[in-house]
């Protein structure tokens, strides 16, 4: 829980304060995931694709990929 908005790992959605599912992409999902899990820890873009690699289809070849999810977060 942040700010009243659930993130369900199990279900892969992301639930605003009034209980509406919010989409997610997967890399968007796992991106808000790894800010979750890394709460109030600076993260450089290349420790987020480092823990995002693995799990998302964005392409590690460019930390603008970084960029581009997280202003669409």
């Amino acid at each position: 829980l942040f700010a009243g908005w659930r993130l369900d790992t199990a279900t892969r959605e992301l639930l605003s304060p009034e209980g509406v599912q919010v989409g997610l992409s997967q890399a968007e999902f796992d991106l808000l995931a790894v800010f979750l899990a890394f709460a109030g820890r600076p993260l450089s873009r290349e420790r987020l694709l480092e823990l995002t690699r693995h799990r998302t289809s964005v392409s590690p070849a460019s930390d603008r990929s970084v960029d581009m999810l997280v202003s669409r977060l």
